[in-house]
């Protein structure tokens, strides 16, 4: 498996994204999850530009001379079921596929819409719905759409393990319609990693790798965020054995895509008056011994398991 890593609000902070990959290389890692998360956020974006295909190749060929790849995507954050939300964001990620399509990107991972009081059936024909709007951008531009596991057993995403998710993907019956397990979120429910991996077997093209406590109490924290902490491996309780038995036994081919998003920082953390604030987060330099020592232990996890590729 080759190691890959999403980017953290932490490297916002610190600087652009192309000293970001360049800072990446030197802290061993070669392959990268593409931010299209947080890039359609801002008014001016420039995927949302009539000239998004010459940013997307320029962005293409810059990551190349630095020596990085991109082997996977995130969609457009937002809440597809959301009031107002769901024909905007439906745009958003249909350009967003076209971008991975510029940049060679394959599999690109997204949020399912879930509201409260919805009812399975409801969650369901709503996604489907929502997909299939999608298929004919994946077919042209050959992109592979994955669902990704989201929510706590509390809320009103039914896609928690590999049943509700094989339930989705069923109903959609498409093969560029096909699964992405983040680890975290399956312990935010205390879910089996090993029976969810088999469960999911072939249909499983992705990984979101990160590591928290799991399932707190709601009253014990005033921010949810802070129950799914996007910890590095090893750092939580999240069985990391079962995950790579799992890997191995069903041929998983896809990346080890890691995804901490600490060290937290940003409005997360901090009001905008706060902005100030010396300790607001590490410096560039200990983010990057920080990041060296992320890739080290995936390195270690992979290689113990003898599935490490360079």
């Amino acid at each position: 498996m080759k190691i890959s890593i999403s980017r953290s609000s932490v490297w916002t902070e610190l600087c652009g994204e192309f000293e970001y990959y360049a800072c990446l290389r030197k802290c061993g890692f070669r392959y990268v999850d593409y931010d299209l998360y947080s890039a359609f956020t801002a008014q001016n974006a420039p995927f949302l530009q009539p000239d998004w295909e010459k940013t997307a190749s320029l962005t293409r060929d810059n990551m190349e001379r630095i020596g990085v790849r991109a082997l996977m995507a995130h969609a457009p954050s937002g809440e597809p079921a959301a009031p107002g939300m769901t024909e905007i964001l439906l745009e958003r990620t249909k350009r967003a596929i076209e971008v991975c399509a510029v940049l060679g990107v394959c599999n690109m991972a997204y949020h399912p819409g879930g509201q409260m009081g919805m009812t399975r059936q409801e969650y369901l024909d709503f996604n489907v719905a929502y997909v299939k709007n999608l298929l004919p951008t994946l077919e042209k531009c050959g992109v592979t759409l994955l669902l990704e596991n989201v929510g706590r057993w509390d809320e009103p995403f039914y896609c928690h393990d590999a049943e509700e998710m094989n339930a989705l993907i069923d109903r959609v019956d498409h093969p560029l319609y096909q699964a992405c397990l983040d680890t975290g979120h399956l312990s935010l429910q205390d879910g089996s990693q090993y029976e969810t991996i088999l469960g999911l077997g072939s249909r499983l093209r992705g990984l979101h790798v990160q590591d928290n406590f799991g399932s707190l109490p709601v009253a014990s924290t005033y921010r949810m965020w802070r129950q799914d902490l996007h910890l590095p491996p090893l750092m939580g309780c999240v069985s990391f054995d079962e995950v790579l038995c799992a890997l191995k036994q069903v041929g998983y081919k896809g990346t080890f895509n890691l995804e901490p998003e600490s060290p937290r920082c940003g409005s997360l953390l901090y009001d905008d008056n706060e902005k100030g604030l010396p300790l607001r987060h590490m410096s560039l330099e200990l983010v990057m011994e920080y990041y060296t020592l992320i890739y080290d232990i995936a390195k270690h996890m992979l290689m113990t398991y003898g599935v490490y590729e360079e």
